[in-house]
Protein backbone atom coordinates (compact mmCIF):
# COMPACT_ATOMS: atom_id res chain seq x y z
CA UNK A 1 0.00 0.00 0.00
CA UNK A 2 2.86 2.39 0.81
CA UNK A 3 4.30 2.01 -2.68
CA UNK A 4 0.92 2.72 -4.29
CA UNK A 5 0.14 5.88 -2.32
CA UNK A 6 2.93 8.09 -3.66
CA UNK A 7 2.14 7.66 -7.39
CA UNK A 8 -1.57 8.17 -6.70
CA UNK A 9 -1.05 11.37 -4.72
CA UNK A 10 1.63 12.75 -7.04
CA UNK A 11 0.39 11.87 -10.56
CA UNK A 12 2.00 14.84 -12.35
CA UNK A 13 5.42 14.09 -10.88
CA UNK A 14 5.10 10.41 -11.73
CA UNK A 15 3.95 11.28 -15.24
CA UNK A 16 6.86 13.63 -15.86
CA UNK A 17 9.57 11.42 -14.32
CA UNK A 18 11.97 10.07 -16.93
CA UNK A 19 12.05 6.58 -15.48
CA UNK A 20 9.29 4.56 -13.88
CA UNK A 21 11.46 3.51 -10.94
CA UNK A 22 14.61 5.64 -11.02
CA UNK A 23 13.10 8.79 -9.57
CA UNK A 24 12.77 10.58 -6.24
CA UNK A 25 9.21 9.37 -5.70
CA UNK A 26 10.29 5.75 -5.81
CA UNK A 27 13.36 6.49 -3.70
CA UNK A 28 11.17 8.07 -1.01
CA UNK A 29 8.95 5.00 -0.69
CA UNK A 30 11.95 2.66 -0.59
CA UNK A 31 13.69 4.77 2.07
CA UNK A 32 10.57 4.89 4.26
CA UNK A 33 10.31 1.12 3.89
CA UNK A 34 13.99 0.48 4.64
CA UNK A 35 14.38 2.86 7.59
CA UNK A 36 10.97 2.63 9.27
CA UNK A 37 8.99 -0.43 8.21
CA UNK A 38 11.62 -3.16 7.80
CA UNK A 39 13.38 -2.53 11.14
CA UNK A 40 10.02 -2.79 12.92
CA UNK A 41 9.21 -6.03 11.10
CA UNK A 42 12.65 -7.45 11.86
CA UNK A 43 12.30 -6.54 15.54
CA UNK A 44 8.85 -8.09 15.80
CA UNK A 45 9.68 -11.36 14.07
CA UNK A 46 12.95 -11.66 16.00
CA UNK A 47 11.57 -11.03 19.49
CA UNK A 48 7.88 -11.89 19.10
CA UNK A 49 7.77 -14.62 16.46
CA UNK A 50 4.54 -16.25 17.68
CA UNK A 51 2.71 -12.92 17.56
CA UNK A 52 4.26 -12.08 14.19
CA UNK A 53 2.95 -15.38 12.84
CA UNK A 54 -0.46 -14.57 14.42
CA UNK A 55 -0.18 -17.76 16.48
CA UNK A 56 -0.91 -19.92 13.41
CA UNK A 57 2.17 -22.02 14.16
CA UNK A 58 4.50 -22.55 17.09
CA UNK A 59 7.86 -20.97 16.19
CA UNK A 60 9.40 -22.91 19.10
CA UNK A 61 9.09 -26.08 17.01
CA UNK A 62 11.01 -24.54 14.10
CA UNK A 63 14.74 -24.84 13.64
CA UNK A 64 16.53 -21.53 14.18
CA UNK A 65 17.78 -21.42 10.60
CA UNK A 66 14.23 -21.85 9.30
CA UNK A 67 13.05 -18.92 11.41
CA UNK A 68 15.97 -16.87 10.11
CA UNK A 69 14.98 -17.73 6.53
CA UNK A 70 11.38 -16.81 7.29
CA UNK A 71 12.45 -13.49 8.80
CA UNK A 72 14.71 -12.68 5.84
CA UNK A 73 11.99 -13.70 3.40
CA UNK A 74 9.44 -11.54 5.18
CA UNK A 75 11.73 -8.49 5.07
CA UNK A 76 12.48 -9.08 1.39
CA UNK A 77 8.74 -9.56 0.82
CA UNK A 78 7.97 -6.21 2.44
CA UNK A 79 10.40 -4.47 0.11
CA UNK A 80 9.22 -6.43 -2.94
CA UNK A 81 5.59 -5.58 -2.19
CA UNK A 82 6.51 -1.91 -1.89
CA UNK A 83 8.35 -1.96 -5.21
CA UNK A 84 5.57 -3.90 -6.96
CA UNK A 85 2.90 -1.58 -5.57
CA UNK A 86 4.81 1.48 -6.71
CA UNK A 87 5.49 0.03 -10.17
CA UNK A 88 1.85 -0.99 -10.64
CA UNK A 89 0.41 2.33 -9.50
CA UNK A 90 3.00 4.39 -11.42
CA UNK A 91 2.37 2.40 -14.61
CA UNK A 92 -1.40 2.82 -14.25
CA UNK A 93 -1.07 6.55 -13.49
CA UNK A 94 1.22 7.05 -16.51
CA UNK A 95 -1.26 5.27 -18.79
CA UNK A 96 -4.15 7.45 -17.58
CA UNK A 97 -5.72 4.69 -15.49
CA UNK A 98 -5.43 6.26 -12.04
CA UNK A 99 -8.92 5.07 -11.20
CA UNK A 100 -7.81 1.44 -11.65
CA UNK A 101 -4.85 2.08 -9.34
CA UNK A 102 -7.20 3.55 -6.70
CA UNK A 103 -9.42 0.46 -6.98
CA UNK A 104 -6.37 -1.79 -6.60
CA UNK A 105 -5.30 0.14 -3.50
CA UNK A 106 -8.80 -0.07 -2.04
CA UNK A 107 -8.91 -3.81 -2.81
CA UNK A 108 -5.62 -4.40 -1.04
CA UNK A 109 -6.78 -2.30 1.92
CA UNK A 110 -10.03 -4.30 2.05
CA UNK A 111 -8.17 -7.64 2.07
CA UNK A 112 -5.86 -6.37 4.81
CA UNK A 113 -8.84 -5.04 6.76
CA UNK A 114 -10.71 -8.34 6.50
CA UNK A 115 -7.62 -10.29 7.56
CA UNK A 116 -7.17 -7.91 10.51
CA UNK A 117 -10.80 -8.38 11.58
CA UNK A 118 -10.54 -12.16 11.32
CA UNK A 119 -7.31 -12.23 13.34
CA UNK A 120 -8.20 -9.41 15.75
CA UNK A 121 -7.65 -11.52 18.88
CA UNK A 122 -4.22 -12.60 17.63
CA UNK A 123 -3.27 -9.03 16.75
CA UNK A 124 -4.40 -7.53 20.04
CA UNK A 125 -2.87 -10.09 22.44
CA UNK A 126 0.89 -10.53 22.85
CA UNK A 127 2.74 -13.53 24.21
CA UNK A 128 4.37 -16.79 23.32
CA UNK A 129 2.63 -19.61 21.51
CA UNK A 130 2.27 -21.35 24.89
CA UNK A 131 0.61 -18.19 26.30
CA UNK A 132 -1.81 -18.19 23.35
CA UNK A 133 -2.76 -21.86 23.69
CA UNK A 134 -2.97 -21.88 27.51
CA UNK A 135 -6.40 -22.22 29.09
CA UNK A 136 -7.08 -19.57 30.19
CA UNK A 137 -4.88 -17.51 27.89
CA UNK A 138 -1.93 -15.80 29.53
CA UNK A 139 -1.31 -13.32 26.71
CA UNK A 140 -1.20 -9.60 27.42
CA UNK A 141 -3.27 -6.90 25.67
CA UNK A 142 -1.07 -5.19 23.09
CA UNK A 143 -1.80 -1.74 24.51
CA UNK A 144 -0.31 -2.85 27.84
CA UNK A 145 2.78 -4.34 26.21
CA UNK A 146 5.84 -2.51 24.92
CA UNK A 147 5.34 -3.73 21.35
CA UNK A 148 2.02 -1.90 21.24
CA UNK A 149 3.85 1.31 22.01
CA UNK A 150 6.70 0.51 19.63
CA UNK A 151 4.28 -0.25 16.79
CA UNK A 152 2.28 2.88 17.59
CA UNK A 153 5.29 5.17 17.67
CA UNK A 154 6.81 3.67 14.54
CA UNK A 155 3.45 3.92 12.75
CA UNK A 156 3.11 7.54 13.83
CA UNK A 157 6.63 8.29 12.63
CA UNK A 158 5.96 6.56 9.29
CA UNK A 159 2.73 8.53 8.89
CA UNK A 160 4.39 11.87 9.66
CA UNK A 161 7.32 11.17 7.33
CA UNK A 162 4.97 10.05 4.54
CA UNK A 163 2.67 13.06 4.94
CA UNK A 164 5.58 15.53 5.01
CA UNK A 165 7.13 13.83 1.98
CA UNK A 166 3.86 13.90 0.06
CA UNK A 167 3.30 17.54 1.02
CA UNK A 168 6.73 18.46 -0.30
CA UNK A 169 6.23 16.49 -3.53
CA UNK A 170 2.82 18.11 -4.09
CA UNK A 171 4.24 21.57 -3.39
CA UNK A 172 6.94 21.00 -6.00
CA UNK A 173 4.43 19.76 -8.59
Amino acid sequence: MLGMIVPLVCPRGIGSARSLLLNRYFLATVLIEIFLFIPLGAYLISFYPAWSLTYFTDPGTWQTENLEWLAGGAMAGYLAANIAGFALAARLVRSGRSRDAWFALLGIAAVLGIFSLITLPQLTLVGTFADWTAVPRTTVPIIAHRIGWIIGLDGLLMGVVLLLTLREFRRQE
